[in-house]
């Protein structure tokens, strides 16, 4: 049974450093007394800006006086905030933390209590209150250039005096935050010493009133940090942002049945349907057997419908043939294009991408089997919008266009490999984030699930994705052509789906009558938990199929950002100015 001590001062009175005279503080992380002032001799002081600190991605961004009203914000926070003294186990005994703290929350995070070994209670969050929530939505615009909801949980410390402080730790939970948390944390009050550490490499930065530090990318894996102990200090207080992520359920009262025979609403008799469609398929079997697999090559031919080529490549740029789309004020004009070289076969494969200044990152846009370059060319501008610090990208499979080959399968997933393979040749080792519609989504599930280490996906996107040929013809009933013929299925990806390591986030139109929204459910359950909990399943009303982003053009912006962040770890770079 513990024994309660009231404050962690009674554990450092065991004596002063040998070396300095100064008074030691308790690490109980270790449960050990450590001196403040020795252990960080020889550390390097860091000044404001971005800093890549090592070679395993871990990133700081640093902006000192970066909030102007902070004497307004304190006494919000003071007055707003629930401070409470909570106690740690060490050495079997209960001992009250050096710091008074808080924790808040919003959304799905509000459910999750925050709790880690050596804590004795577990902290229940309370509902932002009306300063935290300011400071959230300022914070995120700051660092992510837009408020998306991104930080749905705040911890709050609350420094009486500069005896208070807190031990090294490092906030690295991927349960609860991911592989990359982006973790922001905004200092008010007396200026106090952050220290990292990385073995014997220790680094400090001055948090001044208003500072604004953000550990990004696998900070929180490389290197532990703490509040050093200083006694000539005053009141300060902490808040750290982070995103908590949550598996979800998605609403099963939103699934309505639908397919391109039955219409958006479903039908009266999905049994009798489903079972109507088996038999006509188990009567074509013989025929299959005979004719060598026409049946089969004809099902998979439905996926590739490139008709007439709407574009041509002139001088490194799109120029569309196709009076239609220039009627509908359809340009290519700022799009980089080229025709790269197959390694295997030799041929031509179209290529074309709207090219930022230093991408963060590049979105590949895998399109469905109708159109070609020409009919993307909206889509693509409108992703740059919504991430203008991005390449957005995208090709023609094989047979689409100005690609050489014949279109199937294979040639489909062979194509978003060397169209990887080209766009690193011409802009290097960019984290490549894919975005899949309809048939492009089976394409982009292969590739982020066939282990292929040097065109690693970092991040899938599922727009409308179908779980298989047979499920988008069925209403899901046990009479259906996936349940009972799902081995002969052609992109049978809810089966590829179980091996995803990458985050996915899918998307889908509730009228959609050519893949019903219940693909998207078969796919979200099989996908592993661990994938699917960085943003749950965005449901359109009205949309049908690859209309999301029009019909729900801010929502689809906002979720697609904040899933892109949260997958990725690593935010756009903060500007140097102060708070508005």
């Amino acid at each position: 049974m513990c024994q309660r001590r009231t404050t962690t001062f009674d554990l450092e009175q065991r004596g002063q450093c040998a070396a300095c005279e100064s008074a030691l503080y308790l690490d109980a992380a270790t449960s050990t007394t450590r001196c403040p002032r020795c252990e960080t001799k020889g550390a390097r002081a860091v000044g404001s800006g971005r800093h890549v600190l090592d070679d395993n991605g871990s990133v700081v961004d640093f902006v000192p006086s970066w909030l102007q009203d902070t004497d307004t914000v304190m006494r919000g926070l003071l007055r707003e905030v629930e401070w409470r003294v909570c106690d740690d186990v060490v050495d079997g005994s209960l001992v009250a933390q050096p710091r008074e703290i808080a924790y808040e929350a919003t959304g799905a995070a509000l459910g999750v209590p925050y709790a880690y070994e050596g804590l004795a209670t577990q902290l229940e969050p309370r509902e932002f209150s009306p300063t935290v929530l300011d400071l959230r939505r300022r914070v995120e615009r700051a660092i992510f250039g837009h408020d998306d909801g991104f930080f749905n949980s705040a911890h709050l410390n609350l420094y009486r005096s500069g005896a208070d402080h807190v031990s090294w730790h490092a906030d690295e939970d991927d349960d609860l935050y991911g592989e990359n948390p982006v973790i922001a944390s905004l200092s008010l009050g007396c200026r106090r010493t952050f220290a990292m550490r990385r073995a014997k490499e220790i680094l400090t930065f001055s948090l001044d009133d208003g500072a604004l530090l953000v550990m990004a990318g696998a900070t929180q894996k490389n290197f532990d940090h703490s509040i050093r102990k200083d006694d000539s200090v005053e009141r300060r207080v902490n808040i750290t942002f982070r995103r908590v992520l949550r598996v979800s359920s998605p609403d099963r009262q939103l699934l309505m049945p639908a397919s391109i025979l039955t219409g958006p609403e479903g039908t009266r008799f999905p049994v009798m349907r489903d079972a109507l469609l088996s038999t006509a398929f188990a009567a074509l079997l013989p025929l299959e057997l005979l004719t060598l697999g026409s049946l089969s090559r004809g099902l998979e031919s439905l996926g590739y419908m490139p008709g007439r080529r709407t574009y041509d490549v002139r001088q490194g740029r799109i120029y569309l043939l196709s009076a239609r789309l220039r009627a509908y004020g359809v340009r290519g004009d700022g799009l980089a294009a080229w025709l790269a070289t197959t390694p295997d076969a030799g041929k031509k494969l179209a290529c074309a991408a709207a090219l930022a200044p230093t991408p963060r990152f590049c979105l590949v846009f895998c399109g469905g089997n109708a159109g070609d370059l020409g009919y993307r060319i909206p889509t693509l501008r409108h992703l740059a919008t919504v991430f203008p610090d991005a390449d957005i990208a995208s090709f023609d499979y094989a047979g689409f266009g100005l690609s050489e080959g014949a279109s199937s399968e294979a040639t489909a997933f062979a194509s978003l490999r060397d169209f990887c393979d080209s766009y690193r040749e011409r802009r290097g080792d960019v984290p490549l984030v894919l975005y899949g519609h309809s048939m492009g989504a089976s394409v982009a599930i292969d590739f982020a699930t066939s282990g292929y280490p040097r065109r690693r996906a970092r991040a899938l996107v599922l727009d409308g994705p179908p779980a298989s040929i047979f499920h988008c013809l069925g209403c899901g009933t046990r009479a259906s052509l996936a349940a009972l013929f799902g081995r002969l299925d052609y992109y049978p990806n809810h089966r590829k789906i179980g091996t995803l390591e990458c985050p996915v986030f899918i998307l889908h139109g509730l009228q959609d009558p050519i893949c019903p929204p219940i693909n998207a459910r078969r796919l979200y359950d099989a996908a592993p938990p661990s994938t699917t909990r960085y943003e749950p399943i965005f449901w359109v009303p009205g949309a049908t199929h690859g209309d999301c982003a029009s019909v729900a053009p801010d929502e689809f912006a906002r979720r697609l950002r904040r899933f892109v962040n949260a997958a990725l770890g690593l935010p756009p770079r903060i500007g140097a100015g102060r708070d508005g």
